[in-house]
């Protein structure tokens, strides 16, 4: 008898569900998709228990006949498309027939449906995995979805589910996508009998995104405007002011769909390129449409991802529209051009035109500059240059870049498209936001007092006798000279960073450090929802770092960020430490929790540390050196790089031939 088995049809419909549900947000999207498909103007969505006990998605749009209710169950039934050159001309969410099919086979369904045409709705419900029975109902015209019980048939399945409030807030994330892309709905999103967010529906892109995120977020946005051929970009920015420690805050839409694009990912970046601080990541909500043929988004199993058959004018479209409203923004450079600024060839681009008036070094996103390079120019989307600090004052933060450049031309795409390819999805981890930090008082500029060591000797009568580290100088603003007791050091001013503020943490941790700051004005933090429902999971571990916070509006609000941190800094921290864990949750059942919080506190170190390149003050380096002295390991950074190469006085004698 043969091994190979024709498996039965409940089984084979349990299978093709787990590509399409694999929890409860996945099932949600399909749900509001199908409603958006519906040409509805109003849309209700209601979860309990993150989806897991119920889920509810109400639209008034054309509603389903009975004849259509009993079929819009069965595998591969849509009304999307009929033949296979419909799927050249997509322009609906949904396409592949698969999602009721799926949702019915690990949920209870109930579906209520009824046209304007019909007197009478239809009412369908089936068990998990069951046959449907379809009867009449009474109901509106449109159409409610309700599953309840999600892998109830599937213990082995829901035992992989997170907690309430994480499957909660992927929900919240899922719809929240779907209401920004599509302003012309008014969409109403409710968890356990709390709305967490209304739209208006009046059509108007700036009006949703307030409605989403907030006054704050929405008043730091500068309009996009652009075209290229039959690829227009519509959408929003955020200024210099209104940047993220990741990319998380980065939303695109090709025809009305959300999506992650490399191509416009890297075109947003690179016409940032002279406006944004490195290490920090541009924000937005650009709208891209683009002819059906020209894209494919039938390449991902959930429709996030699309392949374009010419990668190159979405990348121009999106840098130019982008690129010309920040120089329009910030009123520092005009394009004088005797054409439409869009419009270009492969001979003369916008800027090429305007280069008798605007003149700029070629600059790139994706070349590796020298390091001096990097830190003499650094423009930024202000309308008044900072101030500089008077010269016996340490500067504000870490990382002051003084005066440099403030040309805004952009190079020729030419220059760089061909290497945009290598852009990477993950944050630049290279690079890293400056801190500020207190320091002492300027007639009193050697970090290295007595007083201050009898202080320490004090408090940690204990712990071996702190032997300070001499500052002598810096080269190439990355690597710190110093000298402790007969040894010449060559520290790594980034990884020595990272140590101490790693180090400081987890002394926090141990309610062993400084007390921290309380905010005088609470800072608030937009970040994606699986991010917070991360900090929400480990709030007790971050609180014990020394932050305070609570969440408000979806948002996080910090009441009290570590006594060493500036506000800056702590930003960075807290949003790369939440993208750290809410990446580490996945692998949860391998990891454990302290070691994936602490692998997350390594990032987030790494983010807010001071970066190579960047010129800092001397008090800022005499203070480096004074914490990196404290500090446990100084050998290794947290990821496990070198911080110090040292060079004994022997070790010199013998080199310059002083001893044989």
């Amino acid at each position: 008898m043969g091994r190979i088995n024709k498996l039965d049809i409940s089984v084979a419909n349990l299978i093709a569900a787990g590509e399409v549900v694999d929890r409860p947000s996945s099932a949600l999207k399909e749900l509001i998709e199908n409603a958006v498909d519906s040409g509805a103007d109003k849309i209700t969505v209601e979860v309990r228990r993150g989806g897991v006990a119920m889920m509810r998605v109400t639209d008034n749009g054309c509603g389903m006949s009975k004849e259509d209710v009993s079929v819009a169950v069965l595998r591969h039934a849509t009304s999307k498309i009929k033949n296979a050159e419909d799927l050249g001309s997509i322009l609906t969410l949904g396409f592949r027939g698969e999602a009721l099919a799926a949702i019915s086979a690990v949920a209870d369904l109930r579906i209520l449906s009824r046209t304007a045409d019909s007197e009478d709705g239809a009412l369908l419900e089936s068990k998990a995995g069951s046959v449907p029975m379809v009867s009449d109902v009474g109901c509106a015209v449109g159409t409610t979805v309700i599953a309840e019980n999600i892998f109830s048939n599937l213990p082995a399945r829901q035992k992989f589910l997170k907690s309430d409030r994480t499957e909660a807030m992927s929900c919240y994330a899922v719809a929240e996508k779907l209401a920004m892309s599509h302003p012309e709905i008014a969409f109403t999103f409710i968890s356990d009998g709390t709305e967490r967010f209304a739209t208006s529906g009046d059509g108007n892109r700036f009006n949703a995104l307030y409605a989403l995120f907030g006054k704050e977020f929405s008043s730091k946005l500068i309009s996009v405007t652009g075209s290229n051929g039959a690829i227009t970009v519509d959408g929003y920015v955020g200024n210099s002011l209104n940047n993220r420690a990741n990319r998380g805050m980065q939303h695109f839409f090709i025809n009305g769909r959300f999506v992650r694009s490399r191509t416009a990912q890297a075109a947003l970046e690179e016409a940032f390129s002279s406006y944004m601080a490195e290490g920090k990541f541009p924000v937005c909500a650009l709208w891209i449409d683009i002819p059906p043929s020209a894209v494919d988004v039938n390449v991902h199993p959930a429709k996030l991802e699309v392949k374009f058959s010419n990668e190159k004018p979405v990348f121009e479209a999106v840098y130019y529209a982008v690129r010309y409203a920040l120089q329009s923004y910030t009123g520092k450079a005009e394009l004088k051009l005797k054409e439409d600024p869009f419009r270009f060839t492969a001979t003369q681009s916008p800027v090429a035109a305007g280069r008798e008036v605007i003149k700029e070094k070629p600059h790139t996103l994706f070349d590796v500059s020298p390091v001096k390079e990097t830190a003499t120019s650094l423009p930024t989307v202000c309308d008044v240059p900072p101030t500089p600090p008077p010269p016996d004052e340490p500067p504000a933060f870490f990382g002051s870049r003084g005066n440099g450049s403030t040309d805004l031309a952009s190079p020729k795409p030419s220059e760089f498209y061909s290497s945009y390819e290598k852009f990477a999805a993950s944050p630049r981890t290279a690079d890293y936001s400056p801190v500020r930090v207190d320091l002492p008082p300027s007639d009193n500029s050697d970090v290295f007092t007595k007083d201050a060591d009898a202080v320490r000797e004090d408090a940690t009568k204990e712990e071996a006798p702190i032997v300070p580290i001499e500052y002598i100088g810096i080269v190439f603003d990355t690597y710190i000279l110093g000298r402790r007791e007969e040894e010449l050091l060559i520290i790594d001013k980034h990884a020595a960073h990272e140590r101490v503020i790693y180090e400081e943490m987890m002394r926090n941790l141990k309610a062993d450090s400084e007390p921290p700051q309380m905010m005088l004005v609470p800072l608030e933090l937009h970040i994606p929802q699986d991010h917070l429902a991360a900090v929400l999971d480990f709030a007790d571990d971050i609180k014990a770092a020394g932050f305070e916070f609570a969440v408000d509006n979806g948002a996080l609000v910090i009441d009290q960020i570590p006594g060493f941190l500036t506000l800056d800094a702590a930003s960075d921290l807290i949003e790369q430490l939440a993208a750290s864990l809410a990446e580490g949750e996945g692998q949860s059942a391998v990891i454990k929790r302290d070691t994936l919080f602490s692998r997350s506190l390594y990032s987030a170190s790494c983010k807010a540390a001071m970066k190579g390149g960047v010129r800092d003050g001397e008090p800022h380096l005499r203070w480096l050196l004074d914490e990196l002295a404290r500090c446990e390991d100084i050998k290794v950074c947290p990821h496990g790089r070198p911080v110090v190469t040292v060079l004994s006085h022997s070790y010199l004698d013998r080199a310059f031939g002083r001893l044989l």
